[in-house]
């Protein structure tokens, strides 16, 4: 499962100050934060735990990549029964002319079918609606930095 925004320019600091989501993102992503209150999210290293809470619900992350291309982690939903892989990757496009954002999860799992493509795949559809207001306020968030550093107003 992957969603793209269209091109903007930020960086994947932008995405990584977790601290700063609830001001922006209004949807399933509660707060992320490494289990170590000596990290931050740049310093984030493969097996680092992050507490994820995603609509309310709780979870352990483990950290499997964390560079400023790709963030990626990896955790279970539903007593194990689900395992994903989310993933955050900053793209950069050619000539320098800005960078695309992409997320998804890619999920495994006896119940993961929940989670795939056709009718069985209940749950797909909400995934990407949670996705898809994922992406606007990111949008949003990157697009008033942007407009603040040039000293443009918004509205």
């Amino acid at each position: 499962m992957k969603k793209k925004t269209p091109k903007i320019n930020f960086s994947h600091i932008q995405v990584l100050d977790f601290p700063s989501y609830p001001k922006w993102h209004t949807t399933f992503i509660n707060s992320i934060l490494p289990k170590s209150p000596d990290l931050t999210p740049y310093d984030l290293q493969p097996g680092d735990i992050l507490n994820v809470t995603v609509t309310g619900d709780p979870l352990v992350a483990t950290v499997i990549l964390n560079t400023p291309t790709e963030l990626r982690w990896s955790g279970v939903l539903l007593g194990g029964t689900i395992k994903g892989q989310h993933y955050f990757r900053f793209e950069e496009l050619e000539g320098g002319q800005g960078c695309r954002f992409c997320h998804g999860e890619e999920f495994t799992g006896i119940m993961s079918w929940v989670l795939g493509e056709g009718l069985v795949g209940v749950g797909r559809k909400k995934v990407f609606g949670l996705f898809d207001s994922y992406t606007k306020d990111v949008k949003k968030r990157v697009e008033a930095l942007e407009d603040a550093r040039l000293g443009k107003s918004s509205g």
